[in-house]
């Protein structure tokens, strides 16, 4: 596949959803800028790169829905991304080497998305009227915004910096790990599905309830996939578990490392 080096800073969104491993790309591929059409050729500059992947370099905050609807392969980001990164990965790989926009990850159901940086709100969220993610893992290095693993159905999310307010709201399954800070009242209207943190938020909602501490084998599970992944350890399998969000099925887990 083509390495392809942004020569020509957007100066509007432009779209790069069409840039996939088996897309068959060329100087002639169409991108949408904005509401005009342009070709790849007049932002780009195409060199030959290794078979099994397709690299990006040099792009920025106004890229658009890098990898969006990835099934296979990899895609290598040398530069920061705009909205929508990995949104509705189905499988493969994104490796993104700077921070991405809102949205990342959304609704994928497979797949590997890495972003070295931080990340914008909803991450691994859900888009307006859709069930949010289903499958897969996100791993971010940094911290991100508001409303992380919003209506998460399955899969993993792994914060190595801090998670914004609403973090895991309406979760109905899968794992959002946080290793930095939370902020407060996480976890609001959540049905299943779990949430660990490295340290206690400065305030859980009241619809929780205290279970206690807890050394729970299944944690050794999870940690045996997080070293697969190559994420972060888990600070600890001794916890303090709440469980909630009472308010709604209840039936989720908060776990709060001991």
């Amino acid at each position: 596949m083509p390495t392809l080096t942004l020569r020509v800073a957007p100066q509007v969104p432009l779209d790069l959803s069409p840039l996939l491993p088996d897309a068959g790309i060329t100087a002639a591929t169409p991108l949408q800028l904005g509401n005009q059409v342009v070709r790849l050729g007049e932002l780009f500059d195409l060199a030959p790169g290794r078979a099994d992947e397709l690299r990006l370099v040099g792009t920025d905050a106004r890229c658009d829905r890098i990898g969006a609807g990835l099934d296979r392969g990899r895609i290598v980001v040398e530069g920061d991304a705009g909205a929508l990164a990995g949104a509705g990965m189905t499988g493969g790989e994104i490796e993104l080497r700077g921070s991405a926009g809102a949205l990342a990850g959304c609704e994928m159901s497979g797949g590997v998305l890495r972003i070295d940086g931080d990340a914008g709100e909803a991450l691994g969220g859900a888009l307006p009227g859709a069930g949010g993610m289903s499958g897969g893992a996100i791993l971010l290095a940094g911290g991100c915004g508001p409303r992380a693993a919003g209506r998460m159905r399955k899969g993993l999310i792994v914060i190595g910096g801090d998670a914004g307010p609403h973090a895991a709201w309406g979760m109905r399954g899968g794992t959002l790990i946080v290793h930095g800070a939370c902020a407060s009242e996480p976890a609001g209207s959540m049905k299943r599905g779990t949430l660990y943190l490295a340290r206690a938020p400065e305030r859980l909602l009241p619809t929780f309830t205290d279970d206690g501490a807890h050394e729970l084998l299944w944690l050794g599970l999870l940690e045996r996939h997080l070293r697969t992944l190559g994420a972060p350890a888990l600070p600890s399998r001794k916890v303090r578990r709440w469980a909630g969000d009472v308010a709604d099925l209840g039936k989720g887990e908060l776990l709060v490392a001991a």
